[in-house]
């Protein structure tokens, strides 16, 4: 709701950026606060993912390092190369840039946690899965939009004003119920979710 209200000034500036950044540095000291107060009361708690059975995993701690350099170096570089690609496909296509962010961006992007994800569900962790659902969520609105406007300013166009924001409140939103009844999300709510979504891509393009 917040990010919502920050958009309709038609700009994210500096002031907007430095805000949703402190709400996820302000949400991570709480929930480490909550963390140490959970293993306080039981000693017991272990970490909730299991590694066995996971294979491509460093051993060593130099392995482990090395394989965290060469990923944070090509990081940038590949970030260069999405967004130049993305830029060309739009205009192949005929479509927003927009669109192609919303779209093939945003999938691509959001597959690391769909993997997780399914792998967490399919081993029964769902905690795991919902709040890796979550917690992306609440990095990509408060610290990728917080750091990206703090960097520089960033226009919201009317598209995004008129339909996509709103689509993503009703997303938000949408899961709550789930939470106050204590109900599991099923197979045909998942299915449900998925066809929404599909639709969404769909009114994008069209």
């Amino acid at each position: 709701v917040l990010f919502v209200v920050l958009c309709f000034k038609r700009q994210l500036t500096f002031e907007d950026g430095l805000l949703l950044f402190g709400l996820i540095i302000a949400f991570l000291v709480y929930s480490g606060i909550r963390a140490m107060r959970e293993r306080i009361k039981d000693p017991t708690v272990e970490d909730l993912i299991d590694p066995e059975g996971v294979g491509g995993l460093p051993k060593s701690n130099l392995a482990i390092g090395a394989t965290l350099i060469i990923g944070l170096a090509g990081l940038p570089i590949a970030s260069h190369f999405l967004v130049d690609s993305a830029e060309q496909l739009a205009r192949i296509a005929g479509v927003s840039e927009s669109v192609i962010g919303l779209s093939l961006i945003a999938f691509g992007t959001s597959l690391p946690e769909l993997a997780t994800a399914v792998a967490a569900t399919m081993r029964r962790q769902s905690a795991v899965a919902i709040g890796n659902v979550i917690g992306s969520n609440l990095f990509n609105i408060l610290a990728v939009m917080g750091v990206a406007a703090m960097i520089t300013d960033i226009p919201v166009t009317p598209e995004f004003l008129n339909f996509n924001l709103w689509v993503m409140l009703f997303a938000a939103i949408i899961v709550v119920p789930y939470t106050l009844a204590r109900a599991n999300i099923g197979r045909i709510s998942g299915i449900l979710f998925t066809i929404s979504y599909l639709v969404f891509i769909y009114a994008n393009f069209a």
